[in-house]
């Protein structure tokens, strides 16, 4: 059986491509969890606000530019996820709180977002990682049968983990749509079947961002084979 660098390999030089809609970054530079609560979309009730942690404030942001519904491919990453719960989970020990537990586990930011608004799910997927967080999203954005994928993402900034190198040093959100139409697209991603060799590098999550938020062309490798490149119209 053919691996999946030698399948794409064997299509080249082919190239499959989608087109990037609605691209939202949002940068949370000094906001703490009120503050980001007090900015949380109309749809989610105060009462609901005041168990959403700062990621789940953040996610719940970016997201409401999109528009999913139940034929649309959801499709979550993050790095670190819940940093915060899962300090202060930590340091509620010897008497642990269930409650931050429950929050400080991946994928809750997103999940607090789908109670709070009775949130439409069809296919949902949640990822985390790093090197390849960003490659693994869009690979099943490309392989998912649904005619539109919507990804989000998103970091908070943790504290004492930070010393650890286990949490972002900075709170930040993202999301975008990718589907087949070209009329009002922002830009076009391609899945190239050849690996470019001047772009070996992985992109994490952190860089995907900032190189997002600044509309820069980027080339993210494809662990499988190949690569996705990004361009803006």
């Amino acid at each position: 059986m053919l691996s999946e660098a030698r399948m794409l390999q064997s299509l080249s030089p082919m190239v499959i491509e989608k087109y990037l809609h609605r691209p939202v970054t949002l940068r949370a530079e000094g906001e703490d969890t009120a503050t980001g609560r007090n900015l949380l979309p109309p749809v989610i009730s105060r009462r609901a606000a005041r168990r959403m942690t700062h990621l789940g404030t953040l996610i719940a942001r970016v997201l409401d530019s999109q528009s999913v519904d139940r034929e649309t491919s959801l499709i979550y990453g993050s790095t670190y996820a819940e940093t915060r719960s899962l300090e202060d989970y930590v340091d509620s020990f010897p008497r642990p709180s269930p409650l931050l537990f429950q929050g400080s586990i991946h994928p809750s930011a997103i999940q607090q977002v789908f109670v709070s608004t009775k949130f439409p799910v069809g296919e949902f997927v949640p990822l985390t990682g790093d090197r390849h967080l960003v490659a693994s999203m869009l690979n099943i954005a490309f392989r998912s049968a649904a005619d539109r994928a919507v990804l989000v993402g998103g970091e908070e900034r943790g504290t004492w983990l930070l010393d650890h190198g286990l949490a972002s040093p900075e709170a930040w959100a993202w999301s975008l749509e990718l589907n087949s139409a070209r009329n009002g697209a922002a830009g076009v991603v391609r899945l190239n079947a050849e690996t470019d060799e001047t772009k070996e590098d992985p992109i994490g999550h952190s860089l995907f961002f900032r190189t997002l938020a600044e509309r820069r062309p980027m080339t993210v490798p494809n662990p499988g084979g190949g690569s996705f490149s990004i361009s803006w119209q």
